[in-house]
C-alpha cells in the first residue's frame, strides 16, 4: 500500500529584514522611510520552511 501526500508552505512577500528606517527629506521636515517604502522580500522564515 502506498500512501502519497503533499506539503503545503504558505509564503508571503515582507520587508527586507535587513534594511534599515533610513532618513529621508519630506515636505514637513525629516522622517524615516516607512515600511511601504522598504525592498520587499520572501519571508525569511517561510524560505527556511521550503
Amino acid at each position: 500500500m502506498s500512501t502519497a501526500y503533499q506539503i503545503v508552505v504558505c509564503g508571503s512577500i515582507v520587508p527586507d529584514p535587513l534594511q534599515t528606517l533610513e532618513p529621508v527629506a519630506s515636505p514637513a521636515g525629516p522622517a524615516l522611510k516607512n515600511e511601504m517604502m522598504l525592498s520587499a522580500v520572501l519571508d525569511p522564515w517561510a524560505g527556511h520552511a521550503l
